[in-house]
């Protein structure tokens, strides 16, 4: 199974991109088989296949990073398979890099940049800009903290003979589809488990001082616990 990518290039033509395996294209009155790795390039009546001398590791395509900042700083890293030069980032608003930010790219293969809520395309090219990997999607999604209801910081609960029911209550946010609940009691582990509600009740907590936490997970977003 092949990831086949099409895109527009700047003389109206298109640009056939495959990764992970082989393709069939027609192109130029004629069927081709474009391989990993490969371009196909179509301008017009003519047709020609390049081999890519850029490939793009990270993000994933259609990667998309969850933070509770104004903006997140992803991590961008590329492989230059046939000793490429000097090389450029391009980030864009649009899938056909109408105005995208240049960034030099540096000769150790990744590059760390800040960026705010929203979609982005990025790609890694030559200076020259005759080659350049493929581009990849990338979105960033903005959520609030978690925040703590009950038992408030610093709150003391006393008992006289059994030990209470406990209630713990925070306020969620819109992309968690569960919440681990961490309680530690003098800094090791007492329980963790995950739960979908926003509220539970625990008892059998004997004396001590606690602290709890709650971290939103959503399996979906690799990069979202916060």
């Amino acid at each position: 199974k092949a990831d086949v990518k099409l895109s527009t290039t700047g003389e109206a033509g298109l640009d056939v991109t495959v990764t992970g395996g082989t393709a069939e294209v027609a192109a130029g009155g004629e069927s081709r088989t474009i391989g990993d790795d490969e371009r196909l390039v179509v301008a017009g009546a003519e047709a020609k296949v390049f081999r890519r001398s850029l490939k793009a590791i990270a993000p994933a395509p259609l990667a998309t990073v969850v933070t509770a900042a104004a903006a997140a700083t992803v991590d961008f890293r590329w492989e230059a398979l046939e000793g490429e030069g000097k090389l450029v980032l391009e980030i864009a608003r649009d899938r056909d890099f109408t105005r995208p930010r240049r960034l030099p790219a540096p000769g150790v293969g990744s590059l760390a940049v800040t960026l705010e809520e929203g979609d982005y395309y990025w790609r890694i090219r030559g200076a020259g800009g005759n080659d350049y990997s493929d581009a990849r999607r990338l979105s960033i999604l903005r959520d609030n903290p978690v925040r703590i209801l009950a038992p408030a910081r610093g709150e003391t609960l006393s008992y006289v003979d059994a030990t209470p029911v406990i209630g713990f209550r925070w306020q969620g946010n819109r992309f968690a589809n569960e919440y681990r609940v961490d309680l530690l009691r003098n800094g090791a582990v007492e329980r963790s488990f995950t739960t979908t509600l926003r509220e539970v009740s625990l008892d059998g907590l004997g004396e001590g001082s606690y602290t709890w936490r709650v971290t939103p997970l959503n399996a979906a977003f690799a990069s979202y616990e916060r």
